[in-house]
Parts: structure tokens; C-alpha cells; sequence
């Protein structure tokens, strides 16, 4: 009859046919023979096959629940699935097997190949690994809003060290300028100095800053993947290699660092061979360019330089942002409403 069974009997030979369809073809024969590979039969005898018979059943109500139930978009999906055929028994794809992760047939199910799995219908099978995906997809939205924030900061952090630099730098020449002619070495000295000190931070900077954005193009390549793959409307084509790329998906998310995005900008202990997309803060050593430079000098040669008090400077890294300090860092006010700086894990954020 081509249709599904009607209580499912098993002939001797092991092949399966509906009670009525058999006991028909049986009635026109003078001897019993099975239909299928015409081995003869002494009677006209056979067993219930249950276990077919169950599954049948299971078939058919999931056919009722899927006329009733499944909205137009899957029921779609579900008269896509009549024209995959499994390629060793010629039956229509039905179930998915969580064991091996691949479409069934009604017969694989019952063979031996199968025995002891869980298998699901096929298109609950696709919403499961579709509910995968989107979560997937929601966490990778969560990383890279994080990593836009740091690349952000990594930005501002930049152009504070060049602002920084070529303050300093401003200041060193200044500063040379009262030494004269002969002093002219160890001012362009100390600017090299500070120009491969700030270049090394710099270096560093720009690397890290690299690195936050090739992950986050490593989500948005991962992220368009999965949109992609979700934007298949055939269960089967859906879920060839699912599997694989689910878990592939899964344990890069999971080596990646967790970061909370609520947290301070603080630097913290990173893992060894983890990159979490944290900015890289590095400091110019204030002491070494901004200090009383002519007493420094003046110590190297006294008998050019006539020395004179220096003035207390103060470190604008570790001020209060609710204080102000002077153009030439030696006085200092206290105002009601904070100023905007740079992160710093010196700075004193608190009385």
C-alpha cells in the first residue's frame, strides 16, 4: 500500500507488511510466499511486530501534532523533508539521532546500528540546535559591545601618552635652552631617550589595539556564520555538520576570558596564553623629564651651571579628579565637580 504500517506483522523471513495487506496477497496465493523476497511459507503464519508498530504509531502522532500545531514557517520546513530519502533503506528522513548526530529513517531507528540511542523528530532537532545558536549569537553581541568599549578607551589612553610626550618634550627643551650651546648633547640626549621610551609604549599600545580589533573581527566573522547558517530554511541542509560547528563555536567562546563589562578599567592579572582585550596602560617616567633638570645637570657639571632651588611639581597621574593643577605643575585648587582623566591605577579616586 506504500502507506504507513497498519498493524505492523513480521513474516518468518524477517520482512514487515500491514495485517490486512498481507493477508490479502495471501488469499490470492496457493502457497504463502513473502512479497519481498519471495521465500515460501508451510502456512499462512506471522508475529505482530511491535517495536515497528510502536514506532509507527509515535510517526503518526507527530504527523497530527505537526498539522495542528507547527506554524506556516516550519510546517514549511516539514514538506521540505519529503524529498531526502535515506540513502540505505529509500525512506523519508523522520528522526535526528542525538548519539551520532545525524538524520534517521523509521528503519534506522529499529536496527542495530541505532540500538540504545535517543533520537528526536527532525524538526525538533533543528529548533534545539537553533536555540544553540542564538544564544551563542546573543553572547557574542555581549563581547564585542565590551570590546568596542576597550577599543574606545584604548584610543583615548593613546592620546593621552602622545599629548603626554610632546608635553614633555616642550618642557625638556626648555629646560636645555638655559644650558647654552654646550648643552646641547645631552639635550638631544634625553629627548631620543624620551622618544624610544614613549615609542615602546606606543609599540605596545598599538599591538593591543590591533589585537581588539582582530577579535572583534573574529566575532563578527563568527556572528555573520551563524546568521547565515540560521537563514537556512531546509532542516537537513540546516544540520549537515551542525554538530561539529556548534562545538567549534562553543569552546572558542568558552577559552575566551569572561570579562564583566560593568567592572573598573583596571588592569587585571590576565591568564597565560589568553588575550580578554583589556587596554594597555603604560607611564612615562615623569621623574626622569620633568624633575629639577638643571640640578640633575648641574651635579655633572658644576662648573658651568650655577644651581638654583627647584620648585615641588606635582604628578597630574595620581591627582584627585575633583583637584586642578597648574600649566607648570606647581600649585594645585580643589573644585566641586570632577575633571575628566585618563584612567590611571595610581590615580586617587577616593578622600
Amino acid at each position: 500500500c506504500l502507506d504507513l504500517f497498519k498493524e505492523a506483522v513480521m513474516l518468518k523471513c524477517g520482512h514487515s507488511f500491514c495485517k490486512s495487506c498481507i493477508d490479502k496477497t495471501w488469499d490470492s496465493q496457493k502457497r504463502p510466499s513473502c512479497p519481498e523476497c519471495r521465500q515460501a511459507f508451510p502456512s499462512k503464519k506471522y508475529t505482530m511486530n511491535w517495536q515497528l508498530c510502536k514506532a509507527v504509531e509515535s510517526n503518526r502522532r507527530s504527523r497530527q501534532y505537526e498539522k495542528e500545531e507547527i506554524p506556516n514557517q516550519e510546517q514549511e520546513s516539514h514538506n521540505l523533508l519529503g524529498s531526502h530519502e535515506c540513502s540505505e533503506h529509500k525512506e523519508v528522513l523522520k528522526g535526528f539521532c542525538q548519539h551520532d548526530g545525524c538524520p534517521v529513517c523509521v528503519i534506522c531507528m529499529m536496527s542495530s546500528a541505532h540500538k540504545g540511542h535517543t533520537f528526536l523528530p527532525i524538526l525538533e532537532a533543528a529548533s534545539k540546535f537553533q536555540d544553540k545558536l542564538k544564544s551563542t549569537v546573543s553572547s557574542l553581541e555581549v563581547k564585542a559591545k565590551y570590546l568596542k568599549k576597550c577599543q574606545s578607551k584604548q584610543e583615548q589612553n593613546i592620546s593621552g601618552i602622545k599629548n603626554e610626550a610632546q608635553n614633555l618634550e616642550q618642557h625638556i627643551t626648555s629646560e636645555f635652552a638655559k644650558l647654552r650651546q654646550f648643552l646641547q648633547d645631552k639635550e638631544q640626549q634625553m629627548i631620543q631617550q624620551l622618544k624610544v621610551e614613549a615609542a615602546e609604549i606606543l609599540e605596545k599600545m598599538t599591538e593591543n589595539l590591533d589585537s581588539i580589533e582582530e577579535m572583534n573581527k573574529a566575532i563578527q566573522k563568527d556572528k555573520s556564520s551563524i546568521e547565515s547558517t540560521l537563514q537556512q530554511k531546509d532542516p537537513l541542509l540546516f544540520l549537515k555538520g551542525i554538530t561539529d560547528e556548534t562545538k567549534s563555536i562553543m569552546k572558542r567562546t568558552k577559552e575566551e576570558t569572561k570579562v564583566d563589562i560593568c567592572e573598573s578599567w583596571i588592569p587585571k592579572k590576565k591568564r597565560k596564553g589568553v588575550f580578554n582585550g583589556e587596554p594597555y596602560t603604560g607611564r612615562l617616567r615623569l621623574g626622569v623629564y620633568r624633575g629639577p633638570l638643571q640640578y640633575r645637570v648641574w651635579k655633572e657639571m658644576l662648573s658651568v651651571v650655577n644651581p638654583s632651588l627647584s620648585h615641588l611639581t606635582l604628578d597630574p597621574n595620581t591627582a584627585h579628579p575633583g583637584l586642578t593643577l597648574s600649566e607648570d605643575l606647581t600649585s594645585v585648587t580643589y573644585g566641586a565637580s570632577k575633571l575628566q582623566f585618563f584612567d590611571n591605577p595610581k590615580r586617587y579616586d577616593s578622600h
